[in-house]
């Protein structure tokens, strides 16, 4: 029998403006029928820590996003990462002083697939005089200090980059990480 093993998986498109609505308790259920197990959620938009034997990252996905199309009629974007990589990238933050400070500012953007350094200039091309940003860990790391909705680079990230990446802000990430941990 395989070892168990931990794993974050991050919801994009649940719970947002009224659509695609699904309740934590449901979706606990949903990986718990699948076979995973210690399903724990954080908050409503699509946290998920849960264990399992014999399955890998990308095994997970089509198994959760199967079972979304079957059981809720939508599939939302679904990405699962090995939850110990998951807390090297929540203790390694480049903004960790900024994260302090406040947490709504820093934000971590896990991506599908690593980009191109092609796709990486395309981002650092963009023209922003308070936005900063790190690729590491297979994460952009991104400081808003003006906040999400006078950001330049969030609303280009994912088109510059050519990949399919949810973000969570920091406060998420260390709740996350707080499940991955216990």
């Amino acid at each position: 029998m395989a070892d168990k093993r931990t794993f974050v998986c991050l919801l994009r498109g649940i719970n947002v403006g009224g659509h695609n609505r699904i309740k934590m308790a449901d979706l606990r259920a949903m990986l718990t029928a699948l076979g995973f197990a210690d399903v724990r959620t954080y908050i409503q938009s699509g946290n998920i820590v849960f264990s399992a034997s014999g399955v890998d990252e990308r095994a997970a996905e089509a198994k959760i996003s199967a079972a979304f199309d079957k059981h809720m009629g939508f599939v939302p974007r679904v990405l699962v990462i090995d939850g110990p990589t998951f807390s090297v990238a929540a203790a390694d933050c480049p903004y960790a002083n900024a994260a302090a400070a406040n947490p709504k500012f820093v934000h971590a953007y896990f991506l599908a697939e690593r980009p191109s350094d092609d796709a990486l200039s395309a981002l650092r091309a963009v023209e922003t005089t308070t936005d900063e940003w790190v690729f590491e860990h297979g994460i952009v790391f991104v400081h808003t200090p003006l906040g999400l909705l006078k950001s330049k680079t969030i609303p280009v990230l994912e088109r510059r980059l050519k990949v399919a990446a949810t973000g969570r802000n920091w406060r998420s990430v260390l709740a996350i990480d707080a499940l991955v941990r216990a």
